[in-house]
């Protein structure tokens, strides 16, 4: 027999606007709201941030730089740097005009970057310095590519190549506020997985589907999470997350639009490094961390974690691979403040997740939740 188990969580409805309506429209009105607030802050330099306003401007500014360039609705631009600001920015410019957004690790090869350039025919490229170099020969050897933009982190007055356009360029240009009407069936994110085998598949996600997906997300952050975490405040905007998930992966992209639709700020770690990581949790206090296995085996055993103050720290959400209960208990012995430790499940397809804690059930730690809002599964 197949049974199919519906979701206990309340429905959630099915979102009716583009993904970048939905989070330009909210980014403005948390601006209007904590105009002093910031919306992402980099972890290693607190004096790097943007707040709400600051980037609503700054995508509007991608969107006309792009529009001015030729950009097409339904054309993919390629984001190749690690986690930063200006991932954020870039990539909701380029749904803001109309296209589609395709992370991609910058530990590729340059043949397996070569090869998903091609493969999603991107035209755009988003980059810094550092790769730019790095990727010359799969950026040369793509026949769809028509324009490259460079954030460089280095304060060096040596002109980029022809054809390749400086950040500070594109995002200081005048904002184009039109508005991109588009299909909501229309992809919107081209995340690429490893899949279980063969090489990496570009997996289509729709503005229907990323908008709902973050939807039931944020309604399920609000409440379930907060009504176990204290103090109960239930406001959103106070809260910090530190995301080192990265963003071209589906649980990185699904969480960075999740926080920017509620109001949170998102600290931003480029690359995982134990103490600024660990640096982050002291500073920012964070309640609600989510996280992969590695990680949650390095606060469990690593000498370092001690040196730093992580006592705010009360629901610790695992996803991407199975934790074993070993690992579970050792960190719940060392991390007394965290009252949950549990799992969640989900694949690229799904963005986020597809099933998300039952935080009543005894031990969250040793499920993978249940489906969560408006999902079914059925078990062979």
């Amino acid at each position: 027999s197949r049974m199919v188990y519906k979701s206990e969580f309340p429905p959630v409805p099915i979102s009716n606007e583009s993904l970048h309506a939905k989070l330009l429209n909210a980014i403005w009105s948390h601006g209007n709201l904590h105009p002093t607030n910031h919306a992402l802050v980099a972890a290693d330099d607190s004096s790097k941030y943007v707040t709400f306003h600051e980037l609503h401007r700054q995508a509007h500014s991608v969107r006309a730089f792009l529009l001015e360039r030729g950009f097409h609705q339904g054309e993919v631009a390629s984001l190749v740097l690690s986690n930063c600001i200006e991932w954020a920015v870039f990539a909701l410019g380029t749904m803001a005009a109309g296209g589609c957004v395709s992370g991609a690790s910058a530990l590729f090869t340059d043949y397996e970057l070569e090869r998903q350039f091609v493969d999603s025919r991107s035209t755009f490229v988003f980059t810094d310095e550092k790769h730019l170099k790095k990727y010359q020969n799969s950026i040369k050897n793509c026949p769809t590519l028509k324009t490259i933009i460079c954030v460089r982190h280095s304060s060096s007055d040596t002109p980029l190549n022809a054809g390749v356009f400086e950040w500070h360029e594109v995002v200081s240009r005048k904002p184009d506020y039109g508005v991109t009407n588009l299909d909501l069936e229309s992809i919107v994110a081209l995340p690429y997985s490893s899949g279980t085998t063969g090489l990496p598949k570009g997996v289509m996600l729709t503005h229907r589907g990323v908008g709902t997906t973050i939807e039931i997300f944020v309604e399920y952050d609000i409440v379930t999470l907060y009504f176990v975490a204290s103090p109960l405040y239930w406001f959103i905007f106070q809260e910090s997350f530190v995301l080192n998930l990265p963003f071209y992966h589906g649980f990185g992209f699904g969480m960075l639009c999740a926080n920017l639709l509620a109001g949170a700020k998102t600290v931003v770690i480029g690359k995982f490094e134990p103490q600024l990581f660990l640096a982050a949790i002291q500073q920012h206090r964070p309640r609600i961390l989510t996280t992969v296995p590695p990680i949650l085996l390095f606060l469990a055993k690593h000498p370092m974690v001690k040196q730093f103050d992580c006592s705010s720290l009360e629901i610790v959400l695992v996803g991407a691979a199975p934790t074993g209960k070993d690992l579970a208990m050792e960190f719940l012995a060392q991390h007394k403040n965290v009252k949950y430790l549990c799992q969640a499940y989900g694949m690229t397809e799904t963005t986020i997740a597809s099933h998300l804690p039952v935080l009543s059930v005894k031990d969250p730690h040793l499920g993978a939740g249940k489906p969560m809002s408006n999902f079914e599964q059925k078990v062979q």
